[in-house]
């Protein structure tokens, strides 16, 4: 790194921490927090939300983008921020540390497609990071329900590896953050969704007195798969149901194999919240 580059880090870092501790900047940012809530142009998570738009103004600022880019390029992914591949690729392009942007080299066939991301520093040496299926599939990354990589795998491999070549290099330009797509695809989820059940004593409950004669009916109905995910979905805290839209596809563009996936993630999700 040369001095230019460490005085004008040096001066961002200062900027920073002055519009958090400053109470004339501090107080700024929550009137703008305030007016981007009340706004309809922003994310539906951030209306209504000022706490929400300050942190992402503040994030906005360490970045050195508009807070509204910033607002329309993140997500809340089971609790964690990320932002899209897209978004952290353009700021390593616009980032001065290397020469041009960075590059894609596709190889092999469907099953062991691979891409290397490379990028030309700016003292001529060449930085490079491999992605391939077989790492897609010992991650099980392709697993999880709506997943990208059954559908744009090529893209995928691109954003993954555009990703581990920006936070192995210089993760400061996406100041530690992770993507969307890698927070989507690493969340842990146990196999074991039994929900959990209390145990009741039943000793001293008596069954109804029932006639001889007397038949009791009783209706069963049974929710179809459409129904079954709306009724889980509903169970879900705010911020999830915000995730699960963001990521992944419409109930109406799945398939009855895909719903049922769904549904096993939906009570998935609803078990660990108890």
């Amino acid at each position: 790194m040369n001095e230019i580059q460490k005085v004008n880090e040096n001066s961002v870092a200062n900027d920073q921490q002055k519009s958090i501790f400053d109470p004339q900047a501090f107080s700024h940012m929550l009137n703008l927090a305030k007016h981007f809530s009340e706004s309809k142009l922003i994310p539906q998570q951030f209306q209504n939300a000022p706490s929400d738009c300050l942190i992402a103004i503040q994030y906005a600022a360490e970045l050195g983008i508009n807070p509204l880019q910033f607002m329309q390029n993140s997500y809340i992914v089971h609790g964690k921020p990320g932002i899209e591949s897209k978004l952290a690729i353009a700021l390593a392009n616009n980032s001065g540390i290397i020469d041009g942007v960075i590059q894609y080299k596709m190889e092999g066939d469907a099953k062991n497609r691979s891409c290397t991301a490379y990028a030309k520093l700016k003292n001529g040496d060449t930085i490079s990071e491999t992605v391939d299926m077989d790492v897609v599939r010992a991650e099980k990354w392709d697993s999880k329900p709506g997943s990208k990589w059954k559908t744009m795998p090529e893209l995928m491999l691109k954003y993954r590896s555009a990703m581990f070549l920006i936070r192995t290099h210089f993760p400061q330009v996406i100041i530690g953050l992770q993507s969307k797509e890698e927070l989507v695809d690493t969340v842990k989820i146990e196999k074991n969704i039994t929900p959990h059940i209390n145990k009741i004593d039943l000793s001293s409950v008596k069954p109804p007195e029932v006639q001889k004669d007397e038949v009791i009916e009783v209706e069963v109905v049974e929710l179809s798969l459409n129904e079954e995910i709306t009724a889980l979905f509903k169970g879900l805290p705010k911020h999830q149901q915000e995730a699960v839209k963001q990521t992944q596809k419409s109930v109406k563009d799945m398939n009855d194999d895909e719903k049922k996936e769904m549904i096993e993630y939906l009570n998935v999700l609803l078990s660990e919240g108890e």
